[in-house]
């Protein structure tokens, strides 16, 4: 008998089966445990974590299917089956035993070990499935490499470890699967992927698209800067890049592919500024909990750290946009297509006010966790002031399943990173990567500066941000902060290159996302392309804040607001450069001068500053000048 249709958590029409409805429970339970778990507060961390992750297991092999295919055949359901019975058994031995286990950490009996070696076998196994072949294969390679250490070549050799201390080591430590990493997925992340489920059930992604039409909508590649503009405003609240590409896109492609955008500029519009999601302030993504977490400061100091560059970020995706659309002579909307931004504005208010209150309490000096329970409190409560947002308990219900369901590839990327950052830790190979840095940084610091850069796309390259983030941090930032490069600064020029990893080809996941939605499903190499250009201004940025401090807003106010000031004409001369338009077409030489520009306004001296920005206005007045003089000719090729 066929089920009744329901709609899904995203309000989708499509009949469930009884399984499909035993896990939507399951994911929404889920939720709502832990968020018992965070109001109530009295929980130990090593029972905590585990429950956890086994949960996520569950919910991995319910949902994932080991080939990808939506369909499973019936020896693919009963391996699942029975990969979820034996992840229940296991995590009920962890949940159970979490006393004894921490006390016989250094002296594990039998049992501990198979337990260990099946929780290792299923995380691995459920992150290949959930975040991508990448992650799991690294894993694995840094396992081996700590047992194999002896038979490694002499520079990177080690003592090396048996199978039941490596086990042990991940299973049964704070350092491996049941890490401080995993806790912070546990304790923080998740009460904000709740937050963000709310929002989105609430109907924010509609209202903040509207409010960027009534506001970008008329301009030069209006309906490219409309997706610019609500992908920073629903990034702030999602902190994902593919969850924003499918949101915000779902809006924003078809309207620009309407208009005349080419499939591919206009995926990749979506694609590039959805990255940017992650670094953008109040909630950015889940490696700035694990950032804040490392460095044992607090959250709202990482925020406050990424306000300019995640804006300067957008305001390059933004420029990139505007030049390209010059380029290409595309338009804006006319008026009376587009929301008044009044009423746009009155629709969005009520959903701003739960933001406010998060960064309130975060600036009274609270805890996050305290953040996320008042922010979920509050866009409950305010919700219900219009009907068109009004979170009914069907509402809560799906926003709860979605949440559920989203927070298990992060949680599973986060354990499968616990095991690299503990593998990194017991063999030694930081020591080893860290003297190959520092000879680096001997020579040239920018030398090292690349090389983390480089680590960072190569290893982010189809892989979770937090992902790539703990891999490089643990093995690079350690030796650039002994370089002399702060420690707020070095770990936010890493985030930021693990977050542009989502544009970067050939494995650029936010333009895979974007992809089907521009009707490009089977070429999502062009819109990879695309997007890294986009981007590609936005890849300096990191280099201008770590030799700029106060570009992360550390010194007095009107050192900030010069150097703000210059950093965003530098990125305007950047994306001119990038995008080879200024007033104008530029030739290959302007080009190379908006460059030369660019790195000059962005050095930290008020001297080369000043010259930059002459020589700047000197180019536009040039080429004004230029145009000026062709449009004549133009008018009189028309005319014949």
């Amino acid at each position: 008998m066929q089920a009744e249709p329901e709609k899904d958590p995203v309000g989708q029409q499509q009949p469930r089966t009884v399984g499909q409805r035993i896990i939507s429970v399951l994911a929404a339970a889920f939720s709502f445990l832990f968020l018992a778990f965070a109001i109530d507060g009295g929980y130990e961390n090593y029972q905590h974590r585990t429950i956890f992750l086994t949960i996520c297991l569950v919910l991995a092999y319910a949902l994932c299917s080991p080939t990808g295919r939506p369909v499973r055949s019936t020896i693919e359901k009963a391996l699942d089956g029975i990969c979820i019975i034996v992840a229940i058994a296991a995590g009920s031995y962890g949940a159970l035993q979490n006393y004894e286990i921490l006390l016989r950490e250094g002296n594990p009996v039998p049992a501990d070990i198979w337990v260990g070696g099946i929780i290792i076998l299923l995380t691995l196994e459920a992150t290949r499935r959930t975040a991508g072949l990448a992650l799991t294969l690294i894993a694995i390679t840094f396992l081996a490499f700590v047992y194999f250490g002896p038979y490694m070549p002499s520079m990177i050799a080690h003592a090396g470890y048996d199978a039941s201390y490596i086990i042990a080591s991940n299973y049964m430590s704070d350092q491996g699967i049941y890490g401080v990493i995993l806790g912070v997925t546990a304790d923080f992340i998740f009460l904000f992927v709740i937050f963000g489920a709310l929002f989105e059930r609430a109907g924010a992604v509609g209202l903040f698209n509207d409010l960027s039409q009534s506001i970008m909508g008329r301009q030069t590649g209006g309906p490219a800067k409309t997706a610019v503009l609500a992908s920073g405003l629903m990034g702030s609240i999602s902190g994902s890049a593919v969850a924003n590409v499918v949101t915000t896109g779902t809006f924003t492609i078809p309207m620009m592919r309407k208009l005349g955008y080419p499939p591919a500029y206009a995926g990749a519009v979506e694609a590039a500024a959805s990255t940017g999601g992650q670094i953008m302030p109040p909630i950015m993504g889940a490696t700035a909990f694990v950032i804040a977490a490392t460095l044992g400061v607090p959250y709202l100091e990482v925020a406050k750290s990424a306000l300019v560059p995640a804006t300067l970020y957008f305001f390059s995706v933004g420029m990139a946009v505007h030049f390209m659309s010059h380029r290409l002579g595309l338009k804006g909307l006319p008026r009376d297509q587009l929301p008044k931004f009044v009423p746009a504005f009155k629709g969005s208010l009520p959903l701003l006010l739960p933001l406010a209150i998060i960064i309130w309490v975060l600036i009274q000096g609270y805890s996050v966790i305290l953040a996320g329970l008042s922010g979920i409190a509050a866009i409950t409560i305010i919700s219900w002031i219009r009907p068109e947002t009004r979170l009914t308990p069907l509402k809560l219900y799906q926003a709860a399943e979605l949440a559920g369901k989203n927070i298990v590839g992060v949680a599973l990327a986060c354990a499968t990173a616990g095991m690299i950052a503990n593998s990194i830790a017991i063999s030694g190979a930081g020591m080893r990567l860290s003297s190959i840095t520092m000879i680096m940084g001997d020579i040239n610091l920018l030398l090292a500066l690349g090389f983390a850069m480089f680590a960072c796309l190569i290893l982010g390259m189809g892989m979770p941000t937090v992902a790539a983030y703990i891999i490089v941090s643990t093995l690079g930032a350690p030796t650039l902060v002994g370089l002399g490069m702060p420690e707020m600064a070095t770990h936010m020029f890493v985030f930021f290159f693990a977050i542009v990893c989502n544009v970067t080809p050939p494995v650029a996941l936010a333009a895979y996302a974007a992809a089907p939605l521009a009707g490009l499903k089977a070429n999502a190499w062009k819109v990879g392309v695309e997007a890294f250009k986009l981007a590609l201004s936005g890849f300096m940025v990191p280099y201008f804040f770590i030799f700029n401090q106060a570009l992360l807003l550390d010194g007095d106010v009107l050192t900030i607001l010069i150097s703000v000031s210059t950093a965003l004409l530098g990125v305007v001369a950047l994306s001119a450069s990038t995008m080879a338009f200024f007033k104008t077409r530029c030739s290959f030489v302007e080009r190379i001068l908006l460059f030369a520009v660019a790195l000059g306004l962005l050095y930290h001296d008020i001297y080369i500053n000043v010259l930059s920005g002459c020589v700047m206005a000197g180019l536009y007045l040039f080429q004004k000048y230029r145009s000026a003089g062709q449009k004549p000719a133009t008018e009189a090729q028309t005319s014949k």
